[in-house]
């Protein structure tokens, strides 16, 4: 039988019970209501035997819930090339179905329209990726409700976030206690405006690196592409460590080190952010701190469920998770300490 044909009539008759019961067991309904397990067995079968769909439409407009949750900022939170976002979208998928919700896709190709909500209803949006307060704009004004992954969040959001300040102050500090003295920090920039976590690391390198009493060596790649950078790093500065902002970045420093005959962690250690698998494939296999990705999604996943089926109003919560130093092969001791 075509699923279009279905109606929650027709399940409800072929179980012989009344539609609010099938309803209310399809829609895991259970405040004042119960039913007895063979009932509720039977009903989810007939369902699955008839291939029976929900009406979204006519139970939106009865129940004002649509079990639908947005998902913002694509294409970073999909197909940006940034492998943090897979396994936080994952798990917050695992969290939402088992929830009885579906993550939908709104794809957009306007730059500016990353974090415009869809033009149907929804019950609320995972944001990822939000640079800025204004990207939240048009969820704040109509009061949807909403969790942002990896990135801010406006007054009425709640946001999950990584600690990256404690992952670089934990990177120098595993340098440090490896005997390096000398030890070079790159991304592609920190200012105002640029992602928090970018911002965060470049604090923690620089407050460790203080705390220390190491001399601060910073380089910010223009374009990506450290081989200037790489340069100054190694030979005018004589740094025998350095510390990316991410992990390409430290993969290219592999690279760029095998090319010059600088033998990687011999004669120099390299470490990045972000546990991906090319890290693991990767010769010498990289040493980096980890976002807690799975973490992130879930606890995402969780927070949104708790605003949704509050029974009072929902304060908006700040979750901050620790990064995980793995150490890998690309680092160990400086043959000597650097003065």
């Amino acid at each position: 039988m075509a699923s279009w044909k279905v109606s929650l009539a027709q399940v409800a008759k072929a179980c012989d019970v009344s539609k609010s019961t099938v309803s209310r067991v399809l829609n895991n309904y259970e405040q004042g209501f119960s039913v007895r397990p063979e009932i509720r067995e039977r009903i989810l079968e007939t369902a699955k035997k008839l291939n029976y769909r929900p009406n979204l439409t006519a139970r939106s407009l009865g129940q004002r819930k649509t079990g639908m949750v947005a998902i913002l900022g694509y294409p970073i939170a999909w197909d940006y090339g940034n492998g943090v976002y897979a396994p936080m979208r994952t798990a917050a998928g695992k969290v939402l179905q088992q929830a009885g919700f579906d993550m939908l896709l709104n794809i957009v190709h306007a730059e500016d329209a990353l974090f415009t909500l869809p033009k149907w209803q929804i019950d609320g949006a995972l944001v990822f990726h939000a640079l800025k307060p204004e990207d939240l704009d048009e969820l704040e004004r109509t009061g949807t409700t909403y969790v942002s992954l990896n990135g801010c969040a406006g007054p009425s959001g709640s946001a999950v976030l990584a600690n990256d300040k404690d992952g670089a102050r934990q990177a120098v500090e595993y340098l440090a206690a490896l005997g390096h003295k000398r030890i070079a920090y790159l991304d592609g920039g920190h200012e105002e405006g640029s992602h928090y976590s970018t911002i965060a690391r470049y604090a923690g390198y620089m407050e460790k690196t203080a705390a220390l009493g190491l001399e601060p060596i910073y380089h910010r790649m223009a374009h990506w592409h450290p081989a200037e950078e790489f340069s100054l790093a190694v030979g005018q500065d004589k740094a025998t460590a350095i510390l990316t902002s991410e992990h390409m970045t430290a993969i290219r420093l592999i690279h760029l080190a095998h090319e010059r005959g600088i033998a990687v962690p011999e004669q120099l250690s390299v470490m990045g952010f972000n546990d991906e698998l090319v890290c693991q494939t990767v010769y010498p296999t990289l040493t980096c701190m980890a976002v807690p990705s799975k973490a992130m999604g879930t606890g995402a996943a969780e927070l949104l469920l708790k605003s949704l089926k509050g029974d009072r109003r929902f304060e908006p919560e700040r979750i901050v998770l620790k990064e995980e130093l793995v150490v890998r092969a690309s680092t160990a001791a400086p043959r000597r300490s650097a003065e």
